[in-house]
């Protein structure tokens, strides 16, 4: 959470890989031109978003694909208890929106549910909300496909001040599987 990355700390916490520090450091400018220059810029951290349009490389409307597709069985990477925060991203939209004007210039906020949902729990909400109940789920895992870091779910006692969460996982993944579904190429 906000309180584990610490600029002002000794130790500010170990992002992961490349693209944590990448983060990591666009976070650290951002602070300096508050800081040394005035500049009225916050900094958001939204977790594990996904919407109608992302691209299919990206799990969540990869999985959602595979249950639309009736796949059989459904492959999920790594060990399929991973655990993510998804959140809309409506609600990463509306909750900027919302309290871009309540932070301090430098102030960071996680946007996320607070929620870790594994991917193997991901696959049978859809799978529930979208195949006929006479389809079994049949789930296997390739666990020489990364899984990523285990855990990432979102601190979210700063953004419950001000916003919270409005498009729950189910109604998500209602939404991408009828624009999946609109969208099918006919073969």
């Amino acid at each position: 959470g906000e309180a584990f990355v610490n600029f002002d700390a000794a130790r500010i916490g170990m992002p992961d890989q490349t693209y944590g520090w990448s983060k990591l450091s666009g976070e650290y400018l951002a602070k300096i031109a508050a800081r040394t220059y005035g500049l009225p810029v916050v900094i958001y951290r939204p977790f594990s978003g996904y919407g109608e349009d992302q691209d299919l490389s990206y799990p969540f409307p990869a999985l959602i694909k595979r249950i639309v597709e009736h796949e059989d069985p459904i492959t999920i990477w790594g060990s399929g208890d991973q655990l993510r925060d998804f959140i809309h991203i409506d609600d990463v939209v509306d909750a900027v929106f919302t309290t871009m004007h309540e932070m301090e210039p430098g102030e960071v906020m996680n946007l996320g549910s607070g929620v870790g949902t594994s991917f193997r729990q991901i696959v049978a909400m859809a799978h529930t909300a979208i195949v006929p109940p006479s389809f079994d789920l049949n789930i296997v895992t390739d666990a020489s496909k990364p899984e990523g870091v285990f855990a990432r779910v979102a601190d979210t006692w700063k953004l419950s001040r001000f916003y919270k969460p409005k498009v729950s996982l189910e109604e998500g993944i209602l939404r991408l599987a009828k624009h999946l579904d609109r969208n099918r190429e006919v073969v």
